[in-house]
């Protein structure tokens, strides 16, 4: 009743950031007085003063003040939302070398906001900004190269520049390395250095990396086999909603694992994943329903779990259901979706000993109708249906 699963996917992110608000007027002599108003009124969330000081300054070619304008736009902040309005600031600060500028250009062209996307164009922005040291830039051109977006897929490129980002603490960048020290894309595949990627960017409130450590302990990869540890980090990421935490979680409570055995916080921990559709999990707790563990017994909340799960194609919940259709137990007796359920969990369930066995007997009860009928449906039948779609 485990199965631990990793998020390998490479991830992007947008910070609400507009840069470092301290250096920003650093070095500049002329308008300084200005920017430091503009500056300060940002800072108190006093945007009618933000537009009044910056405006002007945008307008003569201030490349600070026209980044301000792009984010209050691109935000909403004091201005009716306007991501074109957003682009044009931006792209004026970035025609001038402004770092941030040509990060949140990118940025827009990568989303299609207030431009017709363009993974070139985005590609191209991010890599200006990422050269002068740009973090989320560099993250960004990660990314691009990660997945072929705007370039030519280049996993040692990606490696180049995530790296860049991580090394400035941005944890997305850190949990992007471990995705690439995992698999062995870019880099030489390293385990142990893949959780420590991983573990920098769990420390920071990373959801996705706190699950991965969790992972990590778990399995005892990179790191040596620990469940207390695993618990820890899965605990973090579940409560952050994170599914498969929730669902590794309960079973970690379900087996005792260096925790107290505990069904009840086991099911709880179940529901949540279940709810998110993780159909290992509805199939975890349609089992403690059915036996009545952690919860009161009910077959009829057993079958709605496992029903949801073989719906997924999940092949044991699709045998436990054909034997309550059988039995009739929490559900109507239905020789025919017996037969459809124990049809699909025997052409899918092989690994977990699933065979004809079941479906053979229910043969047996059937009618040449009711049988035709049941190889009709399962023939027909796609995961993520119900067989009612089909009857």
């Amino acid at each position: 009743m485990k199965n631990w699963i990793r998020q390998s996917k490479i991830n992007h992110i947008r910070i609400k950031m507009l840069g470092l608000l301290a250096s920003c007027a650093i070095g500049f002599t002329a308008f300084a007085q200005e920017l430091d108003v503009g500056l300060q009124a940002y800072l108190d969330g006093d945007y009618e003063t933000v537009l009044n000081e910056f405006i002007p300054l945008a307008d003569q070619g201030n490349d600070i003040a026209q980044l301000f304008l792009g984010g209050l736009y691109e935000f909403g902040n004091g201005v009716t939302q306007n991501y074109g309005e957003a682009a044009k600031w931006y792209q004026m600060a970035a025609i001038q070398g402004n770092a941030d500028g040509q990060y949140n250009l990118g940025w827009l062209y990568e989303q299609g906001q207030g431009v017709t996307q363009n993974y070139g164009e985005a590609a191209k922005w991010y890599q200006m900004a990422a050269v002068q040291g740009n973090a989320l830039a560099q993250l960004g051109l990660g990314v691009s190269y990660s997945e072929g977006r705007g370039v030519k897929q280049n996993y040692s490129e990606a490696a180049k520049w995530t790296q860049m980002s991580a090394e400035q603490g941005i944890a997305t960048a850190q949990f992007n390395m471990g995705i690439l020290y995992e698999n062995g894309w870019g880099v030489t595949q390293n385990y142990g250095k893949a959780t420590n990627w991983y573990q920098l960017a769990a420390k920071q409130g990373n959801a996705l990396a706190q699950y991965n450590v969790g992972v990590s302990y778990a399995e005892g990869r990179g790191v040596p086999l620990n469940y207390g540890e695993a618990a820890k980090w899965f605990q973090m990421a579940a409560e952050q909603g994170i599914a498969r935490a929730q669902f590794n979680l309960g079973v970690i409570y379900e087996k005792g694992r260096s925790v107290t055995q505990n069904y009840v916080k086991a099911a709880n921990l179940y529901q949540l994943a279940a709810v998110q559709g993780i159909a290992e999990a509805q199939y975890n707790l349609g089992l403690l329903y059915s036996e009545g563990l952690g919860v009161t017994q009910n077959y009829v909340e057993s079958a709605k779990w496992y029903q949801m799960a073989a719906e997924q194609g999940d092949a044991r919940a699709q045998y436990n259901l054909g034997i309550f259709y059988i039995k009739g137990q929490g559900v109507p007796e239905n020789y025919v979706r017996a037969h459809v359920w124990f049809n699909l969990a025997a052409a899918l369930g092989s690994h977990y000993g699933i065979d004809s066995s079941a479906r053979e007997i229910a043969e047996e009860l059937m009618t040449p109708g009711q049988l035709a009928e049941a190889q009709r449906i399962a023939a027909r039948w796609q995961p993520g249906t119900s067989l009612e779609y089909w009857e």
